[in-house]
């Protein structure tokens, strides 16, 4: 089994991630990867869905950066499939 939070949508306490903390993030990975021709962004810890728009900003992000650095990036994510739709399956 997978441990969920009994509402989801507003996090009891704590913050969620910024796009600038996240950018850093992708940013730092790039330069430590500078030998890699493929990067992994795996998105995890709490449930990742509760921040969907700053996945699509840090895949959008993260694509460009690639493709400006000539590599390719995978990206996962780990969810207990609580709040899991067509439309963000299909993303």
């Amino acid at each position: 089994t997978y441990c969920y939070k009994e509402d989801l949508t507003t996090p009891a306490q704590g913050a969620k991630m910024d796009f600038e903390t996240a950018r850093k993030s992708v940013d730092l990975l790039l330069r430590e990867g500078a030998a890699r021709e493929r990067i992994n962004i795996v998105f995890f810890g709490g449930e990742p869905l509760t921040n969907l728009p700053l996945i699509k900003q840090v895949v959008d992000y993260a694509e460009q950066r690639c493709d400006e650095l000539g590599k390719s990036a995978d990206f996962s994510l780990t969810t207990n499939a609580t709040l899991l739709t067509e439309d963000n399956v299909d993303y």
